[in-house]
Protein backbone atom coordinates (compact mmCIF):
# COMPACT_ATOMS: atom_id res chain seq x y z
CA UNK A 1 0.00 0.00 0.00
CA UNK A 2 0.80 3.41 -0.56
CA UNK A 3 2.15 4.54 2.89
CA UNK A 4 1.55 8.54 2.43
CA UNK A 5 -2.14 7.85 1.40
CA UNK A 6 -3.61 6.48 4.48
CA UNK A 7 -6.23 3.92 5.12
CA UNK A 8 -10.07 4.32 5.64
CA UNK A 9 -10.43 0.94 7.44
CA UNK A 10 -7.31 -1.24 8.71
CA UNK A 11 -8.44 -3.70 10.92
CA UNK A 12 -7.21 -7.29 12.66
CA UNK A 13 -9.95 -9.57 14.06
CA UNK A 14 -10.29 -13.20 14.21
CA UNK A 15 -13.30 -14.97 11.79
CA UNK A 16 -15.06 -17.83 12.42
CA UNK A 17 -17.59 -19.81 10.19
CA UNK A 18 -20.36 -22.06 11.49
CA UNK A 19 -23.56 -23.92 10.30
CA UNK A 20 -26.40 -22.04 8.46
CA UNK A 21 -24.90 -18.85 8.52
CA UNK A 22 -24.28 -18.84 11.98
CA UNK A 23 -20.74 -18.28 13.86
CA UNK A 24 -19.98 -19.98 16.17
CA UNK A 25 -18.70 -18.47 20.08
CA UNK A 26 -14.72 -18.76 20.44
CA UNK A 27 -12.31 -17.61 22.70
CA UNK A 28 -9.31 -15.89 21.64
CA UNK A 29 -6.22 -14.76 23.57
CA UNK A 30 -2.74 -13.76 22.52
CA UNK A 31 -3.65 -11.48 19.20
CA UNK A 32 -0.45 -10.16 17.47
CA UNK A 33 0.69 -7.82 14.67
CA UNK A 34 5.00 -7.94 14.68
CA UNK A 35 6.66 -6.44 11.68
CA UNK A 36 9.55 -8.56 10.21
CA UNK A 37 10.85 -6.77 7.46
CA UNK A 38 11.16 -2.76 6.84
CA UNK A 39 9.49 -0.15 9.08
CA UNK A 40 8.26 3.28 6.43
CA UNK A 41 10.68 1.49 4.16
CA UNK A 42 13.69 1.22 6.41
CA UNK A 43 14.85 -2.06 7.19
CA UNK A 44 15.06 -2.95 10.83
CA UNK A 45 18.51 -3.58 11.12
CA UNK A 46 19.59 -0.29 9.57
CA UNK A 47 19.26 1.97 12.60
CA UNK A 48 21.13 1.64 15.62
CA UNK A 49 18.48 1.29 18.28
CA UNK A 50 15.62 1.15 15.66
CA UNK A 51 13.12 -2.14 15.87
CA UNK A 52 16.00 -4.55 17.02
CA UNK A 53 14.21 -5.52 20.36
CA UNK A 54 12.05 -8.62 21.06
CA UNK A 55 8.43 -6.55 19.69
CA UNK A 56 9.85 -5.36 16.52
CA UNK A 57 9.26 -1.66 17.34
CA UNK A 58 11.28 1.32 18.25
CA UNK A 59 11.03 3.58 21.23
CA UNK A 60 11.37 6.89 22.67
CA UNK A 61 14.90 7.27 23.91
CA UNK A 62 16.70 5.05 21.91
CA UNK A 63 19.78 6.31 20.12
CA UNK A 64 19.38 6.67 16.42
CA UNK A 65 22.94 7.20 15.21
CA UNK A 66 25.01 4.48 14.35
CA UNK A 67 28.82 4.31 15.56
CA UNK A 68 27.86 7.86 17.49
CA UNK A 69 31.23 7.73 19.99
CA UNK A 70 33.46 5.59 16.86
CA UNK A 71 33.44 2.54 19.22
CA UNK A 72 33.82 0.24 15.97
CA UNK A 73 37.10 1.77 16.30
CA UNK A 74 36.73 3.83 12.61
CA UNK A 75 34.34 6.20 11.03
CA UNK A 76 32.06 3.73 9.76
CA UNK A 77 28.82 5.68 8.68
CA UNK A 78 30.56 8.72 8.70
CA UNK A 79 30.96 10.93 5.89
CA UNK A 80 33.36 13.63 5.32
CA UNK A 81 32.85 17.03 4.23
CA UNK A 82 35.33 18.39 1.98
CA UNK A 83 38.72 17.04 2.06
CA UNK A 84 40.64 16.33 5.84
CA UNK A 85 42.36 13.79 7.52
CA UNK A 86 40.63 11.83 10.09
CA UNK A 87 41.80 9.52 12.36
CA UNK A 88 39.71 7.30 15.71
CA UNK A 89 42.35 6.27 18.14
CA UNK A 90 41.92 5.60 21.65
CA UNK A 91 43.49 9.08 22.71
CA UNK A 92 41.08 11.05 21.34
CA UNK A 93 38.12 9.41 23.23
CA UNK A 94 35.93 11.31 25.55
CA UNK A 95 34.26 7.90 26.78
CA UNK A 96 34.20 4.28 25.53
CA UNK A 97 37.48 3.33 23.70
CA UNK A 98 37.36 5.43 21.14
CA UNK A 99 37.56 9.38 19.41
CA UNK A 100 37.96 10.79 16.37
CA UNK A 101 40.86 13.22 15.45
CA UNK A 102 40.23 15.44 12.29
CA UNK A 103 42.74 17.80 10.87
CA UNK A 104 43.26 19.74 8.02
CA UNK A 105 39.62 20.27 7.04
CA UNK A 106 39.15 22.32 4.02
CA UNK A 107 35.21 22.49 4.98
CA UNK A 108 33.77 24.56 7.84
CA UNK A 109 31.68 20.96 8.48
CA UNK A 110 32.79 17.92 10.78
CA UNK A 111 31.77 14.56 9.80
CA UNK A 112 28.41 13.87 9.06
CA UNK A 113 25.71 11.05 9.28
CA UNK A 114 23.15 10.64 7.00
CA UNK A 115 19.88 11.35 8.85
CA UNK A 116 17.06 9.76 6.37
CA UNK A 117 16.02 6.56 6.97
CA UNK A 118 16.50 7.41 11.07
CA UNK A 119 14.05 10.90 10.37
CA UNK A 120 11.77 8.39 8.58
CA UNK A 121 11.44 5.54 10.92
CA UNK A 122 11.23 7.93 13.73
CA UNK A 123 9.14 10.39 12.35
CA UNK A 124 8.32 14.08 13.10
CA UNK A 125 8.65 15.38 16.61
CA UNK A 126 10.72 16.20 19.53
CA UNK A 127 14.68 15.08 19.38
CA UNK A 128 17.56 16.03 21.41
CA UNK A 129 20.86 16.01 19.94
CA UNK A 130 24.08 16.62 21.07
CA UNK A 131 28.33 15.77 20.53
CA UNK A 132 31.45 16.12 22.81
CA UNK A 133 34.57 18.41 20.79
CA UNK A 134 37.53 19.58 22.11
CA UNK A 135 40.97 21.22 20.41
CA UNK A 136 44.09 19.63 20.06
CA UNK A 137 46.51 20.49 22.86
CA UNK A 138 48.76 21.89 20.79
CA UNK A 139 45.97 24.16 18.72
CA UNK A 140 46.31 27.98 18.76
CA UNK A 141 43.10 28.77 17.26
CA UNK A 142 40.25 30.87 18.26
CA UNK A 143 37.51 29.18 17.08
CA UNK A 144 33.83 28.84 17.79
CA UNK A 145 31.43 25.10 17.09
CA UNK A 146 27.92 24.65 16.85
CA UNK A 147 25.93 21.46 16.25
CA UNK A 148 23.40 21.29 13.39
CA UNK A 149 20.88 18.32 12.50
CA UNK A 150 19.88 19.92 8.84
CA UNK A 151 16.63 17.76 6.86
CA UNK A 152 15.27 18.72 3.08
CA UNK A 153 12.15 16.92 2.08
CA UNK A 154 12.14 15.58 -1.17
CA UNK A 155 10.27 18.14 -3.71
CA UNK A 156 11.10 21.02 -1.31
CA UNK A 157 12.58 23.96 -1.63
CA UNK A 158 14.02 24.83 1.94
CA UNK A 159 16.52 23.34 3.76
CA UNK A 160 15.80 23.24 8.05
CA UNK A 161 18.21 23.80 10.32
CA UNK A 162 18.29 22.80 13.77
CA UNK A 163 20.87 24.35 15.67
CA UNK A 164 22.75 24.41 19.18
CA UNK A 165 24.08 27.99 21.14
CA UNK A 166 27.26 28.29 19.51
CA UNK A 167 30.21 27.99 21.86
CA UNK A 168 33.77 29.08 21.76
CA UNK A 169 35.99 25.52 21.65
CA UNK A 170 39.08 24.67 24.03
CA UNK A 171 41.28 22.32 24.52
CA UNK A 172 38.77 21.26 27.34
CA UNK A 173 35.85 18.67 26.76
CA UNK A 174 32.75 20.53 26.20
CA UNK A 175 29.16 19.13 25.18
CA UNK A 176 27.42 20.86 22.75
CA UNK A 177 23.97 20.07 22.84
CA UNK A 178 20.46 21.21 21.05
CA UNK A 179 16.64 20.62 21.54
CA UNK A 180 14.99 21.05 18.92
CA UNK A 181 10.64 20.26 17.02
CA UNK A 182 11.23 19.01 13.76
CA UNK A 183 8.10 19.48 11.15
CA UNK A 184 8.19 16.73 8.09
CA UNK A 185 5.63 14.86 6.21
CA UNK A 186 6.20 11.60 7.32
CA UNK A 187 6.13 9.70 4.50
CA UNK A 188 7.64 12.07 1.90
CA UNK A 189 11.38 11.38 2.70
CA UNK A 190 14.15 13.38 2.25
CA UNK A 191 16.48 14.78 0.08
CA UNK A 192 19.37 15.77 2.58
CA UNK A 193 19.26 14.97 6.40
CA UNK A 194 22.14 15.07 8.47
CA UNK A 195 23.45 15.72 11.44
CA UNK A 196 27.11 17.67 12.41
CA UNK A 197 29.27 19.91 14.05
CA UNK A 198 30.10 23.00 12.47
CA UNK A 199 32.97 25.55 13.09
CA UNK A 200 34.29 28.81 12.33
CA UNK A 201 37.99 28.72 11.33
CA UNK A 202 38.53 25.38 9.86
CA UNK A 203 40.22 24.13 13.04
CA UNK A 204 41.61 21.08 13.95
CA UNK A 205 38.55 19.13 16.27
CA UNK A 206 38.59 15.89 18.33
CA UNK A 207 34.86 14.86 18.63
CA UNK A 208 33.23 12.01 20.64
CA UNK A 209 29.49 10.34 21.64
CA UNK A 210 27.48 11.84 18.80
CA UNK A 211 23.50 11.58 20.15
CA UNK A 212 20.51 11.81 18.61
CA UNK A 213 17.15 10.86 20.65
CA UNK A 214 13.64 10.80 20.05
CA UNK A 215 11.58 12.39 22.80
CA UNK A 216 8.21 12.47 21.46
CA UNK A 217 6.36 9.95 19.83
CA UNK A 218 7.87 8.00 17.51
CA UNK A 219 6.40 7.82 13.81
CA UNK A 220 2.84 8.97 15.67
CA UNK A 221 2.89 6.72 18.23
CA UNK A 222 4.00 6.82 21.99
CA UNK A 223 4.83 3.40 22.74
CA UNK A 224 4.01 3.98 26.63
CA UNK A 225 0.40 4.08 25.65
Amino acid sequence: FDPIKGFNTALIYQQSFGANGYAPNVLVDDISLVKLGEVNGVPLDKVEGGAQNETGSVKQGNEMLSNPGFEEGDDTDWDANGASDATVGAEYAHSGDYGMLIKNRTSDESHSQNLEDALTLYGPGQYKASVWVRLPEETDKSCTGQLRVIYRRKYGTNTQYKVSATKKLTTEWQQIALTAETEFEAGAGFEEARIYLYTTGKPDIILDDFSLIKTSEVSGVDPSK
